[in-house]
């Protein structure tokens, strides 16, 4: 997550993360910490690697999603 993201702070339920981007969050790397099956409630942070399952079109959402232009 770079510092441009718009949803730094908010968590991946509020920001309705996978009706948007049609991925499930299965992970989020936080410095040297792995959170797992983080759930609605876990927040993205900048600088946090997030690990997601979708299908083929998933990736353009998710990056589409987190860097509008």
């Amino acid at each position: 997550i770079l510092e441009n993201c718009p949803y730094i702070s908010q968590n991946i339920g509020t920001i309705n993360f996978w009706q948007n981007t049609m991925g499930t969050v299965v992970g989020i790397r936080r410095g040297e910490e792995l959170i797992l099956s983080p759930g609605p409630y876990a927040t993205l942070q900048y600088m946090d690697i997030i690990y997601f399952i979708g299908n083929d079109e998933c990736i353009e959402r998710v990056q589409k999603f987190l860097y509008p232009d």
